[in-house]
């Protein structure tokens, strides 16, 4: 836990220490979801697109940080 400013995330049991594969995953699904977002516009499904955007804007949100830790972890 960071109480203070002095605590670092290494010293966390749960930080994960190295590049989690699932990251990848997690961006190919931001790329897929990004394909369906181009795809329901070209066929004008608008009603998909709302979807697809959270889709995509919570799997891109989960890679970066998954990413964005893994690094603060090192």
């Amino acid at each position: 836990m960071l109480t203070s400013k002095s605590d670092s995330l290494k010293a966390n049991k749960y930080v994960i220490s190295s590049f989690n594969p699932m990251a990848i995953l997690e961006f190919l699904l931001v790329l897929y979801a990004g394909y369906g977002i181009y795809v329901a516009l070209e066929f004008e499904n608008y009603y998909m697109l709302g979807f697809l955007v959270m889709i995509a804007i919570g799997f891109s949100y989960t890679s970066f940080y998954t990413v964005k830790h893994a690094a603060a972890a090192k």
